[in-house]
């Protein structure tokens, strides 16, 4: 359930990166990369209060990207590995013992699958750390290639910005407003017979929500304001969560799905908030946007993964 995930997140990170005193804790990326659950060198680097958070940095967007589609922040190519490891550990502890190690596997393939021989890296020989397994999606979301997205990597357009503040950054849309400050950035989408999801991550005093405009405008709370995110009105009438949804924290972060089909039904972490039945008219969606309105100075919000794909 979302709320599990988030709730871990956030008491572990509090919306920023984690402090250098904490203590090492690796529960928010197992919850899905069950594969290094037990693996050596992850085991042994927690005894040591050494995290996944240590070499591959917060990567809060990762976490709370629940379409697994942003990576972590930092990343390592196989030439990069004996480097990165040689931070901590610049000299094997038994020389000879290597010496009789690389012997004895030269030429043979390791348990883990990897192939021992003189361009070998540390984790050729050590753990399963670059297993294979790809980690586990929410349920029913699909894979990358199903989706399209919504976002030019080099321009705003065809989104339109009200105010200068909104950037593009690494594929995401950025905003930073001022007290008092809203902006708004909005672009035409046609999505009838479509599924729309994105991610979001709010930091700072703000009011923002996403919302779509047709013959009637529906705008979901994100962060902020009277109502508590993942809060649904439609004409500025509040909509009743579904009875079969779970506890919500969206507060700051959070992925959302929605899906125009014979209802309008809105999804947060897999699980469905919210089904409302459609008009007669149809309900088109004629523009989508996101909006900000800042409560105090340096209120950021990122939105990433904006994609679409046609509904089965």
């Amino acid at each position: 359930m979302i709320h599990s995930l988030i709730f871990t997140i956030a008491l572990y990170y509090g919306g920023e990166a984690a402090s250098p005193a904490a203590a090492a804790d690796n529960a928010p990326c197992l919850r899905c990369h069950e594969s290094l659950i037990g693996e050596t060198i992850a085991d042994t680097h927690l005894k040591e209060n050494v995290g996944c958070a240590s070499c591959h940095g917060p990567s809060l967007h990762h976490l709370r990207d629940e379409t697994v589609m942003t990576k972590p922040d930092i990343l390592f190519g196989r030439q990069q590995v004996d480097a990165q490891c040689r931070h901590c550990h610049e000299e094997h502890e038994d020389p000879a013992r290597v010496a009789r190690y690389l012997k004895r596997w030269s030429g043979k393939t390791r348990p883990n699958g990897r192939l021992i021989n003189e361009d070998s890296i540390c984790t050729d020989c050590h753990g399963n750390h670059n297993s294979a397994a790809k980690p586990r999606r929410p349920q029913g979301e699909d894979p990358a290639e199903a989706w399209t997205s919504l976002v030019d990597g080099d321009s705003l357009a065809p989104w339109t910005a009200e105010g200068g503040a909104w950037k593009l950054r690494g594929g995401r849309l950025v905003a930073t407003a001022a007290a008092g400050e809203t902006l708004r950035i909005e672009r035409p989408a046609g999505l009838e017979g479509r599924r729309l999801r994105f991610t979001f991550q709010a930091t700072g005093r703000q009011v923002a929500s996403f919302y779509w405009r047709g013959s009637r405008t529906a705008r979901i709370a994100l962060a902020g304001g009277p109502l508590p995110p993942a809060s649904l009105s439609i004409d500025d009438r509040p909509v009743v969560m579904s009875p079969l949804a779970g506890e919500i924290d969206l507060e700051g972060a959070g992925t959302i799905s929605i899906a125009w089909a014979e209802h309008i039904e809105v999804f947060a972490g897999g699980e469905e908030l919210y089904r409302i039945r459609r008009r007669r008219d149809g309900d088109d969606v004629k523009a989508i946007g996101f909006s900000i309105r800042a409560e105090a100075d340096g209120a950021q919000i990122e939105i990433s993964e904006v994609q679409h794909r046609p509904l089965e």
